[in-house]
């Protein structure tokens, strides 16, 4: 936990004089483990928030093309940072409004792992499309993707498939457990298909 690391690394630094140099490194490393425990802190009350299910008003909603895009510029610095190309084609549905917050939360989380788990100079598809007369949105990266057997598991609070062989990738395991729960609040769908290896594809119906 981040706890642990940021008590050990402080500890070490006690044992005994260093020089400024390993004083620099210890305090960037104990700085990363702080700002890890309030991603950490921030989700949960996200997950909180979620479960009191605040209630839904027309003033709190958006439309859909609009808040894609927005989500998209926001993500901008670190789709650049791995010279990820976003392949998005004309939206496929007119003006739809739906719930800011929660659309942001679904959106954001799914955009966020798409981007985590693609391959440096990867791709990512976004569409907005019907299904069956109802609008959704696909994400679809080309990346390390998901075994069978732990889509099963995605959703379950601080799960995360595969871990141990991507330990350079961080994250805490909340993000779909949040995606979840955002989308149960607005009566959303959520179908994920994975390949290991060959990526991951999320559509969320409306």
């Amino acid at each position: 936990t981040p706890l642990s690391v940021l008590q050990g690394t402080l500890e070490v630094l006690l044992r005994k004089p260093r020089t400024e140099a390993e004083y620099k490194e210890k305090i960037e490393s104990s700085l990363k483990e702080i700002d890890r425990m309030s991603n950490i802190t921030n989700e949960l009350l996200e997950i909180a928030r979620l479960d009191s299910n605040p209630p839904l008003t027309k003033k709190d909603e958006v439309d859909l093309n609009t808040l894609v895009n927005q989500i998209l510029e926001q993500n901008k610095t670190k789709i650049l940072s791995k010279s990820i190309q976003i392949v998005y084609p004309p939206s496929k549905i007119g003006e739809f409004k739906i719930n800011a917050f929660y659309t942001n939360l679904i959106f954001n989380n799914i955009l966020s792992n798409a981007i985590k788990y693609s391959n440096p100079g990867g791709k990512i598809h976004v569409y907005l499309n019907n299904h069956n007369n109802s609008p959704s949105i696909t994400i679809e990266d080309f990346g390390i993707g998901i075994a069978k057997d732990d889509l099963n598991l995605i959703f379950n609070p601080f799960f995360r498939s595969n871990s141990l062989d991507h330990k350079l990738i961080t994250g805490e395991g909340l993000g779909l457990s949040i995606v979840q729960k955002a989308a149960k609040a607005i009566g959303a769908k959520i179908n994920i298909d994975s390949e290991l290896g060959n990526g991951t594809k999320v559509t969320v119906i409306f």
